[in-house]
């Protein structure tokens, strides 16, 4: 092939020999979902840590690489000083424009609350969030569709013995619009432990908000504090997860202002990597 792709890392060995080896004129595209430190690297998976070392020697020479926000790309860019890349792009991990509805002009009570994907007590605000959900005694239900929950999580969550939050097996990604709808609020609840969680947008809150339901995420995580709407709907909200006491909950259930009319979809976010992709110009 004149153009290959890879994403990741742990992707990287089989495009270093082929690009090395094998056709030196092909064009290399890499994609990285999640921004990976050097501190990370040193103390990882040693595989990686050397699949590592040889991507860096050919960076200067790749076609593109790209992150989902500038901020990855930045950390990533100044992690690799002073190598060069030629095409730093930015793919935000939007999803699909069938996805999106009309936002919710009412919101039920008790307030629906929905948590989608992994689940750790170490890296996410889940015992605070739980707690919460407790003391509400009735206003809000929590439901976690989760098929990555550390048994600790588990445990914690079944000790609570409570009607108001619930565990329920992971969803397969082409049915979370059904799921969804049914909700309110989607919460991301990252403690953000790693820069990699502090300064992301997570996928999460662009499903959520593409299905009309307001989004609550914790205010430690930076990338994603420029997206904040506090007056339209649906909402974006930025909570004090260690002190969830404060949270005016009926405030941040209100309608008012005007329908969120903003969109994001992956067609238009990728159209630069497939245009590249099919260009046979070069």
């Amino acid at each position: 092939p004149k153009k290959v792709m890879y994403f990741e890392t742990l992707s990287a060995l089989p495009v270093y020999f082929y690009k090395k080896w094998i056709n030196s004129k092909a064009e290399i595209f890499v994609h990285y979902h999640e921004y990976t430190s050097p501190e990370e690297y040193h103390s990882g998976m040693r595989l990686q840590r050397y699949f590592h070392q040889l991507e860096r020697k050919l960076y200067c020479q790749y076609c593109w690489v790209s992150h989902t926000n500038q901020f990855r790309m930045d950390m990533f860019k100044e992690d690799i000083f002073p190598t060069k890349i030629r095409e730093a792009m930015i793919i935000p991990n939007y999803p699909p424009k069938k996805w999106w509805i009309q936002p919710k002009q009412m919101l039920n009570w008790p307030l629906r609350i929905v948590h989608i994907g992994a689940f750790s007590i170490a890296s996410m605000y889940v015992k605070e969030f739980a707690y919460w959900v407790v003391e509400q005694r009735g206003k809000v239900k929590w439901v976690i569709f989760t098929s990555h929950c550390t048994e600790e999580s588990r445990r914690f969550i079944l000790s609570l013995k409570t009607d108001w939050i619930c565990l329920e097996d992971g969803v397969d990604y082409e049915n979370i619009p059904m799921i969804l709808k049914e909700y309110d609020v989607g919460v991301v609840l990252y403690k953000g432990v790693i820069k990699n969680h502090i300064f992301s947008v997570s996928n999460k809150l662009f499903e959520y908000l593409a299905l009309g339901l307001d989004v609550w995420f914790p205010q430690e995580i930076l990338g994603s504090l420029e997206l904040i709407r506090e007056n339209t709907y649906p909402k974006i909200l930025a909570l004090d997860f260690k002190n969830l006491q404060d949270f005016d909950l009926k405030a941040a259930s209100e309608r008012f202002g005007d329908a969120n009319d903003n969109t994001f979809y992956c067609e238009d976010a990728l159209k630069p990597l497939i245009d590249k992709l099919i260009n046979n110009d070069r």
